[in-house]
């Protein structure tokens, strides 16, 4: 504890060598700390929004396609795909929607839903077939809301007489148009090939008389597709775009901004190793010349009886006392920025995210990979300090 005390003593005697370690420190860290908070805020926050909205995880069948149940078994087979449901023709996928008891009839597009359904995520589990989910827009033309109840119907020419497939449903969700554009409705699954196989001819029953049902092949013009991760997009293009398929998604603009994150982390590795090294000789410089300064003392203690040991605790206390100060100090260069910089952009560029920002790991990684270069520069003083003998104190200035 003795030697503890003299060699932080000796430390804050050379005031001005102790302010410019410490400022170099806070200079090189304060700048990386700030870059990189740039580069975390802005890329996650940027794979936040776009995670949030299921719409980007979604992958578009583009084309008409016949695909039969194990063709949808085999887009559900491939790695990071999350909800697979087969969706019938577009001419088939249209009914009429009408408030009891309302004179207004909205015609709107209808799309197959089932459990697992990304869209009803944090809203209901699944439908119920005797249950829709309708988009804002359809809501607000029927003067809906939820809980109440709709009829659902399509009507087909058999002979001379109009035949109807008519639904009535209890409306369990109202989609934002953020998540449901347009004027659209979510059905079951086995709901929609109802209405598809009714609008073939086939006898639904207690709805119409026509072709044997049981004959009907199960065959879906397209497919709606869900990566399970905002990451699988991409690779999923690939995997779907060889079996045939023609698709679009955002698997671009995910690879651009993953992209973006890797090469920004290269950049950042290679001004930290940069602000590192600088920052290593500058410690090396400082720590050396309070040994010299304090050679005789050392000796002193030596001749007091210290041991070799002891004597290691003068660099490796004082290297640690300029690294823990100069991390305080980034942290207020750091928290200045990151406060002036999140309120500068806060309604212009990602709302509802911060541009700058680090997680508590950050900080603890800064903070050790600073200790870390203080133990490096010791090491190599410390074999200066291991040579002092006890005559050292003998000796005449």
């Amino acid at each position: 504890m003795r030697i503890a005390r003299i060699a932080l003593f000796a430390l804050v005697r050379e005031r001005v060598m102790l302010l410019f370690t410490v400022v170099g420190l806070a200079a090189a860290l304060g700048p990386l700390l700030i870059l990189y908070g740039l580069k975390f805020g802005v890329i996650s926050g940027l794979l936040d929004v776009l995670r949030k909205d299921p719409r980007n995880r979604e992958i578009i069948f583009r084309g008409n396609y016949s695909l039969e149940a194990k063709s949808l078994d085999q887009l559900r087979s491939l790695a990071g795909a999350e909800f697979v449901i087969g969706a019938p023709r577009t001419i088939s996928a249209r009914m009429n929607f009408e408030k009891e008891n309302s004179p207004t009839i909205a015609p709107a597009g209808v799309v197959p839903s089932g459990p697992g359904d990304p869209l009803l995520k944090g809203i209901i589990d699944h439908l119920r077939d005797d249950q829709v989910a309708l988009s804002a827009s359809l809501a607000r033309r029927l003067n809906i809301q939820k809980g109440d109840h709709v009829l659902a119907s399509n009507s087909r020419r058999s002979g001379n007489t109009d035949e109807i497939f008519e639904l009535k449903l209890n409306v369990a969700a109202i989609l934002p148009s953020s998540l449901f554009e347009g004027e659209r409705a979510l059905l079951t699954s086995p709901m929609l090939e109802r209405l598809e196989a009714f609008l073939d001819g086939y006898a639904v029953p207690g709805v119409s008389t026509g072709f044997n049902l049981a004959t009907r092949p199960q065959r879906f013009e397209t497919v709606r597709f869900y990566a399970s991760r905002l990451e699988d997009v991409a690779t999923l293009d690939e995997a779907i775009s060889k079996l045939g398929y023609t698709i679009i998604s955002k698997g671009a603009e995910v690879r651009a901004i993953l992209a973006l994150d890797r090469n920004l982390a290269l950049v950042f590795t290679g001004l930290a190793s940069i602000a590192s090294i600088g920052y290593a000789i500058s410690l090396a410089a400082s720590l050396a010349s309070n040994f010299e300064q304090n050679r005789r003392h050392i000796g002193l203690l030596r001749l007091c009886g210290a041991s070799r040991v002891q004597i290691l605790s003068w660099p490796l206390l004082q290297g640690l006392t300029i690294a823990l100060c100069g991390f305080f100090v980034s942290l207020l260069i750091y928290a200045g920025f990151s406060i002036s910089l999140n309120s500068w952009f806060a309604d212009e560029f990602l709302k509802g995210h911060a541009i700058c920002r680090l997680e508590p790991m950050h900080f603890g990684f800064a903070l050790a990979s600073s200790i870390a270069v203080v133990l490096l520069v010791v090491m190599r003083i410390s074999f200066q300090i291991a040579g002092v003998s006890p005559s050292e104190a003998l000796k005449q200035e």
